[in-house]
């Protein structure tokens, strides 16, 4: 049974411990249970501190990663030949350079769908939100990919169109670069690409004409599975930050489309990357009016409840947009 996301629950709350360095990051992906992966899964039946310390050896130990041999080739092949993948597939076999992942609680089946009593319209979907977490030699990527890996069903993300920089040079050439490899990545694995951000002069029509695309593959799909990571660039160090203006009243069109919604929350313990999937909710049926109020509150509402998801140890107090 999932809940609704009401005012009260928009209060001020603890908020993450967390950084990044990719901005609003979704994918295409289906995923299924793990065989021969490093990994560990409790019940869920102790408190959420207690489940995290289990994978947690010592104070310097970190997780390691790597791409395994033979699948960023593949990739980049594909890539320049406009192959199409299956991130379903892919996940799998990318997780395998994850060196211990636990999964702490159960993950959920998503289907069938539970039922709310007077919802409207019924939820007939998913929208599954994620963190952005970061240290110094850790990539973001490595939390949708272990998702991915986990969730026994097809899903379509957003990943970011581009890395930009404020010095002039990697401007002019990580950035364009950057633009053309995401697009083909994209193309690969069916993602769509949004600009990123901040946002840039010129970019307001690319924008929305994602955003239109996102929401016309939800409409059309019968039982969709979206992920997002709402807060869509990187955060200051040890912080979480409020989505960008805008993310807010996209995930309220997505939910009045029928979007159930699922936090997770990606993080490290000890030498281990550890998910754990939050209590899905709806979002209330009435929001203010006002553009500004609703997207302030839709995005209180889902940056709460991915905190939710984290020990107490690695929140801290939510920080407005800069």
């Amino acid at each position: 049974m999932y809940h609704n996301c009401t005012r009260p629950a928009l209060r001020a709350r603890p908020m993450i411990r967390l950084m990044d360095t990719c901005p609003l990051f979704l994918y295409t992906c289906s995923g299924e249970s793990m065989r021969g992966i490093p990994s560990q899964s409790d019940p869920g039946n102790g408190p959420l501190e207690e489940q995290a310390a289990q994978a947690l050896p010592g104070p310097f130990a970190l997780p390691r990663y790597g791409f395994p041999p033979g699948i960023l080739p593949a990739i980049l092949l594909s890539a320049l030949l406009g192959i199409r993948r299956s991130f379903a597939a892919d996940s799998r076999w990318l997780v395998r350079g994850i060196s211990k992942l636990a999964i702490i609680g159960e993950v959920p089946a998503l289907f069938p769908l539970p039922a709310l009593e007077g919802e409207d319209p019924p939820a007939r979907g998913w929208l599954i939100t994620m963190n952005h977490f970061h240290r110094p030699g850790f990539g973001v990527w490595w939390i949708p990919i272990a998702i991915a890996s986990r969730l026994p069903v097809n899903m379509s993300w957003v990943m970011t169109g581009a890395w930009t920089y404020p010095d002039p040079f990697r401007s002019r050439t990580l950035t364009p670069l950057s633009q053309w490899l995401f697009g083909r990545i994209a193309r690969v694995y069916g993602f769509v690409n949004m600009p990123p951000m901040p946002p840039r002069p010129g970019e307001e029509a690319q924008r929305a004409q994602a955003v239109r695309r996102v929401l016309t593959w939800v409409r059309a799909t019968a039982r969709p599975v979206l992920g997002f990571a709402p807060e869509g660039m990187d955060p200051p160090p040890g912080q979480m930050i409020m989505p960008p203006s805008g993310v807010g009243r996209f995930i309220n069109h997505l939910a009045n489309s029928g979007l159930a919604i699922l936090p997770v929350a990606g993080f490290e313990q000890g030498d281990s990357l550890c998910l754990r999937f939050g209590e899905p909710y709806r979002l209330p049926a009435r929001f203010p009016c006002r553009r500004h109020d609703l997207d302030v509150q839709v995005g209180e509402c889902v940056m709460h409840a991915i905190a939710d998801c984290l020990p107490d140890s690695l929140r801290s107090p939510i920080l407005p947009r800069p």
